[in-house]
């Protein structure tokens, strides 16, 4: 039993929505529950979000007015009861197993608050390359090798069984998987200070850690991100400053710091990257 509710903020970008919802829903096997948030979107992602709901019984909330990201997911947490909650950018590809290894991994470590993936554009969660390949004011996107899959990827790292789960202090939100316990219990994200997103995550993993939780990254486990498809370069640079002058008021620009230098001497994701790198070159040696 996958005892997890997948919750999907959505605004417009219906291209990156429909292969979202397809990889999503070929993941949850009809396990779980699909919970759709629809933030006041356009056609035809309206039509495609009511064509989804009805045909696999996924839960739909709407907004008719944009109330921005963090709202939205936390909208879709409360219409959700399952034990792990997934918070999952609509932008992305779930390779066929990634949802269970993340789900797994909550139930099997007491004190894990909340759990994320390797992905191609998470920050530093990002292999091969966490610098140097991504567009201006964005962090790294590693486009795949040509004929490789994000499954491809998935496939490759869940082989390696040993030391899958590292700690962390921080976890990118493009796809957040938490215990719904501690979800609840931390008052989830914070809409008001961090209404648009960016930020938010960081936020609440900063509140669980001093809660006495704990956070982790998955090294068997990837998923794809397109990155930022519903908001453009304009619109993202100035809510990425403000967030971040906000969360320095809040936790200090220093312990962000701490965090990003941890996250960049970890050893396992040292070892993911340089395994991403070696499985990179080989395929584009190959064509």
């Amino acid at each position: 039993m996958l005892d997890l509710d997948v919750v999907i903020p959505v605004h417009n970008a219906p291209d990156h929505v429909r292969a979202c919802l397809d990889s999503v829903e070929a993941a949850l096997r009809g396990r779980g529950t699909l919970i759709l948030v629809d933030d006041a979107s356009d056609e035809p992602t309206r039509t495609l979000l009511d064509e989804r709901a009805a045909a696999t019984g996924a839960t739909l909330v709407r907004h008719v007015e944009r109330t921005g990201y963090t709202k939205a997911v936390n909208d879709g947490a409360r219409a959700g009861r399952r034990r792990n909650v997934m918070f999952l950018n609509s932008d992305t590809i779930v390779p066929p197993r990634a949802l269970d290894r993340l789900s797994t991994a909550l139930d099997r470590h007491r004190r894990l608050a909340v759990v994320g993936p390797l992905s191609n554009a998470a920050s530093l969660q990002s292999v091969p390359s966490t610098s140097g390949t991504g567009v201006a004011n964005q962090t790294a996107i590693n486009p795949l090798p040509p004929g490789v899959t994000p499954a491809d990827l998935d496939a490759m790292f869940a082989r390696r069984r040993w030391g899958a789960l590292t700690y962390a202090p921080l976890v990118h939100g493009f796809c957040f998987t938490v215990k719904r316990a501690a979800f609840e219990q931390l008052g989830g994200f914070d809409e008001e200070t961090f209404a648009d997103g960016y930020g938010e995550e960081n936020d609440f993993s900063f509140r669980a850690v001093d809660a006495g939780y704990r956070l982790g990254i998955l090294t068997n486990t990837y998923i794809f991100h397109a990155k930022s498809a519903s908001y453009q370069d304009a619109v993202r640079v100035p809510l990425l400053a403000r967030s971040a002058e906000r969360l320095d008021a809040r936790h200090g620009p220093e312990r962000l710091q701490r965090a990003s230098a941890e996250l960049q001497a970890n050893v396992p994701l040292a070892r993911a990257r340089e395994m991403a790198a070696a499985f990179y070159a080989a395929h584009t040696a190959a064509v």
